[in-house]
């Protein structure tokens, strides 16, 4: 009798686990924070260039502002739905994982940003980054918070 009750519940359990499984396949939801992104920079050798980082977590953007920027500071906002939309969907078109995780050339005092999407780390220097990654890194620049310094 007890053996009966316990393989109901794990038959229950199961069934319940995959149709909840299968009504969200497919679907592509804007209010999910599936959705990361990060962009840190460095100055490289160099103490006037400017440095941040800027997350972006569902529609929750943090930002730090750490050297020679107009907005200095940690700042946390959200963005609007409809450039959540614009941003993800740049960065879902992207193929990001297909870039190498590095494009560096010979001069090292220049900086290397960090683009992060979802885990997959990609460093560069601009002058030897594909234009589609410094597309996706300036729809990130774009979120910098205007301020003063």
């Amino acid at each position: 009798m007890k053996l009966e009750i316990l393989y109901s519940l794990a038959i229950i359990s199961f069934v319940s686990l995959i149709m909840f499984s299968c009504s969200r396949k497919g679907k592509i939801d804007n209010n999910v924070d599936d959705f990361q992104v990060t962009l840190k920079t460095n100055r490289g050798r160099s103490k006037a260039r400017p440095q941040y980082n800027i997350s972006l977590d569902g529609r929750k953007v943090s930002y730090n502002g750490i050297a020679n920027m107009d907005s200095m500071g940690e700042k946390s906002f959200e963005i609007s739905k409809a450039n959540y939309s614009k941003i993800r969907k740049a960065f879902l078109e992207s193929n990001f994982t297909s870039f190498k995780n590095e494009y560096k050339g010979r001069m090292r005092d220049l900086p290397m940003p960090t683009l992060t999407y979802n885990g997959h780390i990609v460093r560069y220097q601009e002058r030897e980054a594909p234009p589609e990654l410094l597309n996706l890194a300036n729809l990130m620049k774009e979120l910098i918070p205007k301020g003063e310094k």
